[in-house]
């Protein structure tokens, strides 16, 4: 792909020189080893991009879509449970679970039709995965909301979600691979999640929080047995990340300890989230939501500079300025706790909420821009260059995420 000559040092900072030229040397590489797609969801996805996706349509676009399809499904529930509490209609479960599969459809979709129309890039990389990371908290608050865990329990899958999907990229950054494992793959997440949603749509809500009988654990309500589940899966996910960064790094003669150097940022944002929750118990039990959306706004920022640092072939940051201000807050919630406040916690949350919206949407922009006008392509469209009669009749099958 031609690239704008004589571009240095990224226009906003967030590329270095040397990152600018590593562009060239892009490639995508991942293997996806979910079940479901070998047995029948990539024939479903490649009959899409051959008989229903249009030659024109850009892949970034599909991407977008597939965004907004998460957060149609996260606003239905947020408009009949603010709160995460309460039941909402039969119906609005079932179109929840429908805008997650719509959107697991359209991040399938959406690197196939960059192999069919020979767009793939960079750009496509990091918007897609970045629209991911954008998701995560949206996720997290769907199953809070429909599953009826909580603020402590809803924390808790938002940190789980968090970590899974960092440590997924971090193995990435140093072994160049993003493997998609069977035991912790998104597709098999996702339909998980949409099976869910249907059988709250059919039992109700409260469902969730009525005891049912079990063998080992006796009587225990299923968000509990929800969360279990989850946090098992969570550390066995993180075992096979660690796992196999180790084999790498020790296979080329170099230190696995420095690799651990790349998770301090994530690891700085949970235990600053847990200890603010703690120190200032009404931001999460007054103020759900806003709080929540504050962490994994924060988490993107982080998710996003790793994997822009991945393309580029960057050198990993251990820490960023966003995360000063959430240290500083934690460190006030503490002498709050032990003293008086200085500053109203619901205030300090409402602006700090803001301040990160307006980081992380700066970056999202700033990255897109940089990348599209280093690249030399645009976004949302589809030079006609690549768009020749030559390459409208077939599809590369191969799935990327």
């Amino acid at each position: 792909m031609e690239r704008s000559q004589g571009l240095g040092q990224g226009i906003y900072g967030y590329i270095s020189a040397q990152g600018v030229q590593n562009l060239d040397l892009y490639k995508y590489s991942g293997v996806d080893e979910s079940i479901l797609v070998k047995l029948f969801m990539k024939d479903f996805w490649n009959w899409l991009i051959d008989n229903v996706v249009p030659i024109w349509i850009a892949p970034n676009l599909l991407t977008l879509i597939g965004w907004f399809c998460v957060f149609a499904g996260y606003s239905i529930l947020w408009f009949y449970c603010p709160d995460f509490e309460g039941s909402a209609p039969s119906w609005a479960y079932v179109a929840t679970a429908f805008f997650v599969f719509a959107y697991q459809t359209m991040d399938n979709l959406d690197g196939k039709q960059a192999r069919k129309t020979k767009s793939s890039s960079a750009l496509g990389e990091v918007f897609d995965h970045g629209a991911d990371s954008l998701t995560v908290g949206m996720f997290a608050m769907i199953m809070g909301t429909a599953f009826q865990l909580g603020p402590v329990l809803t924390l808790t899958s938002l940190l789980t979600l968090m970590f899974a999907f960092y440590l997924a990229h971090w193995e990435c950054y140093f072994t160049g691979i993003l493997l998609l494992r069977p035991t912790s793959n998104p597709t098999e997440a996702q339909f998980s999640l949409i099976s869910l949603l249907l059988l709250t749509a059919w039992k109700g809500a409260t469902w969730w929080t009525t005891p049912l009988e079990t063998y080992v654990l006796g009587a225990v309500e299923p968000r509990y047995l929800f969360v279990i589940v989850s946090v098992v899966g969570f550390l066995f996910t993180v075992y096979e990340h660690m796992t196999s960064v180790h084999k790498h790094i020790k296979a080329h003669g170099g230190s696995f300890k420095s690799t651990l150097l790349a998770l301090v940022p994530l690891t700085v944002l949970g235990t600053m989230a847990i200890l603010w929750a703690c120190f200032a118990p009404t931001v999460l039990y007054d103020h759900r939501r806003l709080y929540l959306s504050t962490i994994a706004l924060l988490f993107a920022y982080l998710q996003i500079r790793l994997i822009v640092q991945h393309i580029t072939k960057d050198r990993f940051g251990i820490f960023y300025n966003a995360l000063t201000p959430l240290v500083l807050i934690t460190f006030h919630s503490l002498i709050g706790r032990l003293f008086a406040p200085l500053l109203d916690d619901e205030f300090i949350l409402q602006i700090y909420f803001l301040c990160v919206l307006l980081h992380t949407g700066f970056l999202v922009v700033s990255i897109v821009t940089e990348l599209a006008l280093y690249l030399n392509i645009t976004v949302f469209t589809i030079k006609p260059a690549v768009s020749e009669p030559e390459n409208m009749g077939k599809s590369l099958h191969t799935h990327a995420t």
